[in-house]
C-alpha cells in the first residue's frame, strides 16, 4: 500500500513555500541574474524569512509575504514578520560565477518514479490526496484555508481517505463532514 499527503493552500508548510516562491519571482523578474537562497519559516504568527540574495533588484520582502498571507486567505496584520537576508557567500559566488560554468551552491536528492496507476504516471495515493486538498481550496469560507488529506492506496483503488480542515465555528460538524464527502472524486470511493 501507498500513503500520500496533500496540505490545502493555508497549511503553514505551503504558506511558506508561496512566500519564498513569490520572493524568488520578484527578484527575478526585475534581476533575471539575481542568485536568491530564500527560506520562509512560519511559527505561532511569527514569519521569519532567511537566506542569502544577491541582486541588483529593489523588492519588499515584507509586503512580498504579507500580500502572499492574504492571498491565501489569512490576515497578515496578525503575523509578526523577521526578515534575515544577507548576501550571497563570496566561497559560493565564486564557485558559481568565477569558473564560466553553471554551478549550484546547494545540492538536493530528488527520488521517485513513474507509474501507469494514473494518467499523470504519478502514484493513484499521490493523486488522490492532491486533488482532494484542491478541491477543499474551492470551498472557502465554508473551510479554512488550513487542512491536510491523508491517503492510502493499493494501485487499483483508495483503501483510506483521512482529511482535516478548518471551518467556521458556527458551520455544524455534520455540515462540514457533507461538504468533505461531496468533495472526494467518484472514483476513487
Amino acid at each position: 500500500m501507498n500513503f500520500a499527503e496533500g496540505c490545502a493552500i493555508g497549511h503553514p508548510d505551503k504558506v511558506c513555500d508561496q512566500i519564498s516562491d513569490a520572493i524568488l519571482d520578484a527578484f527575478l523578474a526585475e534581476d533575471p541574474q539575481a542568485r536568491v537562497d530564500c527560506t520562509a519559516l512560519l511559527s505561532h504568527r511569527t514569519l521569519l524569512i532567511s537566506g542569502e540574495v544577491t541582486s541588483t533588484a529593489q523588492v519588499d520582502v515584507e509586503h512580498i509575504a504579507k500580500e502572499k498571507i492574504r492571498e491565501i486567505g489569512y490576515d497578515p496584520a496578525l503575523f509578526t514578520t523577521t526578515i534575515e537576508l544577507t548576501k550571497q557567500s563570496e566561497d559560493i559566488k565564486d564557485a558559481i560565477v568565477s569558473s564560466g560554468r553553471l554551478g549550484a551552491g546547494d545540492q538536493g536528492i530528488m527520488v521517485g518514479y513513474a507509474t501507469d496507476e494514473t494518467k499523470e504516471c504519478m502514484p493513484l495515493a499521490v493523486i488522490g490526496a492532491r486533488s482532494i486538498v484542491q478541491r477543499l481550496a474551492e470551498k472557502r469560507p465554508l473551510l479554512g484555508p488550513d487542512g491536510k488529506c491523508l491517503v492510502g492506496a493499493t494501485s487499483t483503488h483508495i483503501d483510506f481517505i483521512i482529511i482535516s480542515s478548518q471551518h467556521q465555528e458556527n458551520v455544524p460538524v455534520a455540515a462540514v463532514r457533507e461538504e468533505i464527502r461531496a468533495l472526494i472524486p467518484q472514483e476513487y470511493l
